[in-house]
């Protein structure tokens, strides 16, 4: 498969690249291709990368006014057309954060403006994905002011993380005290013995970031992830697979009241979301799950925040995640 890659909020195409690098290398070797693309803004860079990562770092939206929300998918969306046009298509999408939202709301607007003709992929991986909030009124879903306020309180969180990250990443760098960047726009640092002997407190702070649930909006479902049965995947009477979705009500998931989803705003391709418990914008990458077709549709919580983990077991389950996604795109081909 062909993918088309996006990358999240104050990183760019060479630190996405980065990012996903050890979940590619645990795909089957030569059967797909992967283009990373920068956003067309310049922005300033995701506080936990740019100790790692120099600029110029990048950003789809400069700002989340309807216009420029609106504005955003046609970017990619003349990538996509250019690559059809040369007889060159891309299969699929891979997006992170940003991305995600960017990938979405092409779709959704695809439905509306160009009705009746195909969808410009035909599969999509969100990784820490959400839906655009502020259009999907636009579309025709009505958002309840409180899905409005999770969407503020767990971007908010998320902001102080990456802040705190960032701000002890360059403490641990400076102290000599890091050998290299997991990449993930959290974590992002490995710390040596020896710093780790010299500077105990900070280097707990640093390694326990996501670990502080205290801040998280979704604490029933932790609890409910954390009473899981250990790393086979076997869940308690009571626990959360990684593997399927958090038990919600549809007319409360997180705010949004997903009972009639208008048919124009439903994703109806394969998709793959991968996520992690303790990101403070897990609510928003399940609203998202929602939104797409039950029936084709893979889900996998990695247990971490918002970040692509980089363990061997995390990115053997996203690369089977991929595998997956190949083989019900060509299902869908062959129907």
């Amino acid at each position: 498969m062909k993918f088309l890659c996006l990358h999240g909020m104050g990183t760019s195409a060479a630190i996405f690249k980065v990012q996903t690098s050890a979940f590619r290398a645990k795909l089957p070797p030569g059967e797909h291709t992967f283009t990373f693309v920068n956003a067309p803004h310049e922005c300033d860079a995701t506080r936990a990368i740019s100790p790692f990562f120099p600029g110029p770092h990048y950003t789809f939206c400069r700002n989340y006014t309807i216009p420029e929300v609106e504005a955003a998918p046609l970017f990619i969306l003349a990538i996509l057309d250019a690559a059809r046009a040369a007889g060159e298509p891309y299969d699929a999408l891979i997006c992170f954060s940003q991305g995600s939202a960017l990938a979405a709301g092409l779709l959704m607007a695809h439905r509306i403006e160009r009705p009746g003709t195909p969808l410009p992929v035909r599969g999509i991986v969100f990784i820490c994905g959400g839906v655009p909030l502020p259009l999907l009124e636009v579309w025709g879903l009505r958002v309840p002011k409180k899905a409005f306020e999770i969407n503020e309180l767990t971007g908010r969180d998320l902001q102080r993380k990456a802040a705190a990250a960032g701000m002890e990443i360059r403490a641990l760098m400076e102290g000599g005290g890091v050998d290299g960047a997991c990449g993930g726009g959290g974590r992002g640092a490995t710390v040596t013995k020896s710093s780790s002997e010299k500077r105990p407190p900070l280097v707990r702070r640093q390694t326990s970031l996501w670990r502080d649930t205290t801040t998280l909006y979704h604490r029933r479902e932790v609890e409910m992830f954390e009473r899981q049965g250990g790393d086979d995947n076997k869940t308690s009477e009571d626990g959360l697979d990684p593997k399927a979705l958090p038990p919600l009500e549809a007319d409360d998931v997180y705010g949004l009241n997903l009972t009639d989803i208008p048919e124009h705003l439903v994703i109806d391709i394969p998709t793959v979301h991968i996520y992690g418990i303790k990101d403070p914008r897990y609510p928003a990458a399940v609203q998202l799950a929602w939104f797409c077709n039950p029936d084709k549709r893979r889900v996998f919580d990695t247990g971490g925040g918002h970040e692509i983990p980089r363990s061997s077991q995390v990115s053997r389950e996203i690369a089977d995640a991929i595998v997956w996604l190949q083989d019900m795109v060509s299902r869908e081909d062959s129907l």
